[in-house]
């Protein structure tokens, strides 16, 4: 019995140390940087499937990256700050294998992401997209001064169930019933919009 229980034991260590190894495993093979007149790109590249958060910090400006278990496996290169609003690019391992890349930036500029899959010889990418205030400003136009001189836009709104394809069943409602009653709302409040 007490050898049983010493190579279960064995096996189970041995598990817990290989996944904990494999989690630390994920590593960012590149990073690099892309310019417009008020928009950055970045685009990093990682050896596997990967956890991140990513948030602003002011006073002074900054874009943060949280990757889980992960290693940086390339040299960052310092942007040319007469090209880009970002003044630097430094890293740290935080909790032990998480790595944290932060974007110092001249000035406050917003941020969205998002994932890119393996394709081809291409590796897993995270990629983000970070706009200046006036970028932002712009692409946030109202229906009324998007539409001085054009002609109305017209939306289809598609619920994406009905007749006989009834979506998904509930014990009392029928998915086509519930879309098609958020689609009429959407509608409604279209319609209160001019253009």
């Amino acid at each position: 019995m007490n050898a049983f229980f010493k190579h279960n034991v064995f096996v189970i260590l041995s598990c817990f140390l290989s996944f904990s190894a494999m989690a630390a495993s994920n590593k960012v093979k590149d990073l690099r940087i892309s310019n417009t007149t008020d928009s950055v790109r970045v685009v990093l590249d990682l050896s596997s499937a990967f956890d991140y958060k990513i948030f602003t910090m002011p006073n002074p400006n900054r874009v943060i990256i949280d990757l889980k278990s992960t290693k940086l496996d390339t040299n960052i290169k310092q942007p040319d700050t007469n090209k880009t609003n970002i003044e630097s690019i430094r890293s740290a391992i935080q909790k032990n294998n998480d790595l944290r890349i932060v974007f110092d930036l001249k000035s406050k500029m917003s941020v969205s992401s998002f994932v890119l899959a393996p394709q081809g010889n291409k590796q897993h990418r995270l990629v983000l997209d970070l706009k200046t205030a006036t970028a932002t400003a712009a692409s946030h136009k109202s229906v009324s001064q998007i539409n001085k001189g054009k002609r109305d836009v017209i939306i289809a709104i598609d619920a994406g169930h009905g007749g006989t394809d009834v979506g998904a069943v509930g014990s009392v409602l029928l998915e086509k019933n519930v879309v098609f009653a958020i689609a009429k709302e959407v509608k409604i409040i279209i319609e209160q919009v001019q253009g």
